[in-house]
């Protein structure tokens, strides 16, 4: 099996694990790293992940879920058994379920798996190929065949900014991440307000969804802010972006401000800016860096 086939089959391991819980009451823990929450159903969805990723040659895991890992080889595995707690935790819908490959060869993210349990849609990239969209059937445990992604975006780019354009945005206050702080609550207000008068802002509350999405290449998404990155998983999906023909730009913050980064460089940043057009990614950009 290759490999993008066993980050397939372990999303639809987690995806059905988060799929039996979702609606559900729970309960949460807060990480002290970063103050995000943690349920039961991240930890089962994560231990059945694993259960189908572990032994592939030549790679490590690094999954969110787990205290500690070791980059012991050329390749690691990235996994998120749950992106979107805090909205699964109060009861909404729009968590997804993140496998993905890192080479620290080429310093990049080669393969990018993301499900959505709610409706059985998969995401999938790998370099030098173009994304596709399959459709999983939880009682059969079939899937459609593979559709390419992000084709109508010749007709669809965004140059001009307008209020009909629709942003997908992870956090609407401050963030630190291992004693680092990203934007502040202040920061983030001013951001918020720059783009409010501009375009609509929307948080379904699950960095890898805003980023399959922008992918789709739907008119009227015209792209994604990554402010809190709580670990690689959260912006893997700038592959899916890039390989539909979308437009990516990270930044990492450092004591000059925020300095230009490979968004496939998924270990080494700490913003990420998607877009369906050069245009929408510099003008969020130049809104993120202004703030």
């Amino acid at each position: 099996m290759q490999i993008l086939d066993r980050l397939t089959t372990a999303v639809i391991a987690g995806m059905r694990v988060v799929r039996a819980n979702q609606g559900r009451p729970t309960t949460t823990a807060v990480k002290q790293a970063d103050g995000t929450q943690v349920t039961p159903t991240d930890k089962q969805s994560q231990a059945a992940m694993l259960e189908v990723l572990q032994g592939i040659p030549g790679t490590y895991i690094h999954a969110e879920e787990s205290d500690r890992h070791t980059a012991d080889a050329p390749v690691g595995i990235l996994v998120d058994p749950m992106d979107g707690t805090r909205a699964f935790a109060i009861g909404l819908a729009t968590s997804t379920v993140i496998a993905a490959t890192y080479d620290h060869t080429v310093r990049q993210v080669s393969r990018c798996v993301i499900g959505e349990p709610a409706t059985g849609r998969i995401w999938c990239a790998r370099d030098g190929q173009p994304a596709q969209l399959l459709w999983h059937d939880f009682a059969s445990g079939e899937h459609s065949h593979p559709t390419h992604i992000g084709g109508e975006w010749d007709d669809k780019r965004t140059s001009e900014v307008n209020d009909q354009l629709t942003v997908l945005v992870d956090v609407s206050h401050g963030f630190k991440r291992g004693g680092r702080q990203m934007l502040t609550d202040a920061q983030t207000a001013k951001l918020f307000a720059s783009l409010n008068s501009e375009v609509k802002i929307l948080m379904p509350g699950s960095n890898g969804l805003h980023q399959a999405l922008a992918a789709n290449g739907a008119s009227s998404i015209a792209g994604s802010l990554t402010l809190a990155i709580g670990g690689p998983w959260d912006v893997c999906g700038a592959l899916l972006v890039k390989q539909a023909g979308g437009f990516c730009r990270a930044f990492k913050r450092g004591f000059i401000g925020l300095t230009e980064h490979d968004p496939l460089d998924v270990l080494g940043y700490d913003v990420l800016v998607t877009g369906n057009s050069p245009a929408i990614v510099n003008y969020l950009a130049g809104k993120v860096r202004a703030v």
